[in-house]
């Protein structure tokens, strides 16, 4: 589990290391995997996937091969992610931090799971068009990981994944989360189905409950 203090230093403050050298963009091939390695505390922003008119969902799901491995994903459309820091959100010279590569993002997973996953569809905030996809990976905290990459454009909308962390509180101004109640010791006995024995299991119990109802 990553400590709010340590997110906030890789959201904020320490900057993930790039090489001098220009790194050639890589096409995803639909429903293709791909594999790259990524060390503790860099990223890759160098993938992407080309879409045609005929989708009407995109699933990007990125797997680290570890589980102490904790990644984050992110998506832009149109224009590449920056390398190096600009006028916009200067840096170090070959340095980016994680908080530009948010700023910069149309979507991005965040957790401290070592699997993150974004749907895209027409209906969403940046809708799904046809055009190009850009993709990055941070390996945020962790060991280096063998990182496996997945685009899967679909010509229907399938179910979108909702991914639960109840051990993550965040520590953006706009990403805080209160996790005590999840997590709350409180002995109880189960109830009503709900085998929980503390109110937090109970509580997390009922909220996947609801989950699995509304994407089956």
């Amino acid at each position: 589990m990553k400590s709010p203090a340590i997110r906030a230093i890789f959201l904020g403050i320490i900057l993930l290391l790039l090489t001098g050298q220009a790194i050639a963009q890589s096409a995803l091939q639909p429903f293709s995997l791909s594999q790259f390695n990524l060390p503790s505390q860099s990223y890759v922003s160098n993938y992407y996937i080309d879409v045609d008119s005929t989708a009407k969902d995109l699933d990007i799901v990125a797997t680290a091969s570890t589980s102490d491995t904790d990644i984050d994903l992110f998506v832009r459309y149109g224009t590449p992610f920056p390398v190096t820091g600009n006028a916009n959100y200067p840096t170090s010279p070959q340095q980016v931090s994680e908080d530009t590569l948010t700023r910069w993002s149309h979507y991005h997973a965040i957790s401290s799971s070592f699997v993150e996953t974004i749907s895209i569809q027409p209906s969403s905030h940046v809708p799904l068009k046809a055009g190009r996809w850009y993709i990055a990976v941070i390996n945020a905290q962790g060991p280096a990981a063998t990182v496996t990459l997945d685009a899967m454009p679909y010509t229907a909308v399938s179910p979108v994944p909702i991914n639960i962390d109840f051990n993550n509180p965040g520590t953006g101004a706009n990403d805080v989360c209160n996790v005590a109640p999840w997590t709350d010791a409180t002995a109880v006995s189960p109830v009503g189905g709900n085998p929980g024995t503390t109110l937090g299991a109970q509580r997390q119990n009922a909220l996947k409950y609801a989950v699995q109802q509304i994407t089956q």
